[in-house]
């Protein structure tokens, strides 16, 4: 196990079904129950569709299509922002904050279903926590196109 000393802030842990994955709390803009969302045609069942959120158009990702399962209601749904890119993760629950202590496991790279979600860490625990590398992750996402 490795320690990164330089990590000392907030994550926010979002439940999939028994796995946990964690944001930077710096990132979450809002908690809210799964919005309504305008399915896009032809999109990948990760991609549930945009919604608008205070002016903004938001792509809203499945937490759960992403990990490989099957599409099925999200009540949570994590708003996110990072300089100017905004998008939403919608998950079973967001479960809490807590603080990154710096501790590292080494991971698989096969954690990460069809090469979209990209890991920044992975922390120790029970479960593990994934901790997801959000714009890697969007620009991942961005450049997908159906049939890809």
């Amino acid at each position: 196990m490795e320690t990164n000393s330089s990590s000392n802030r907030l994550l926010l842990i979002l439940r999939q079904q028994q796995a946990r994955y964690a944001v930077p709390a710096a990132y979450a803009v809002e908690i809210l129950p799964t919005p309504s969302v305008t399915a896009l045609p032809r999109q990948p069942a990760w991609l549930k569709g945009l919604f608008s959120y205070k002016g903004h158009m938001v792509p809203a990702l499945s937490l759960r299509a992403l990990c490989g399962a099957q599409a099925a209601e999200e009540p949570v749904c994590a708003v996110l922002r990072w300089e100017d890119t905004w998008m939403a993760l919608t998950a079973d629950s967001a479960e809490a904050v807590m603080q990154d202590d710096g501790q590292r496991m080494p991971y698989d790279p096969a954690l990460v279903c069809a090469g979209l979600m990209q890991l920044e860490c992975v922390l120790p625990g029970e479960p593990a926590v994934l901790v997801l590398d959000l714009p890697k992750t969007y620009d991942r996402a961005a450049q997908f196109s159906p049939g890809s």
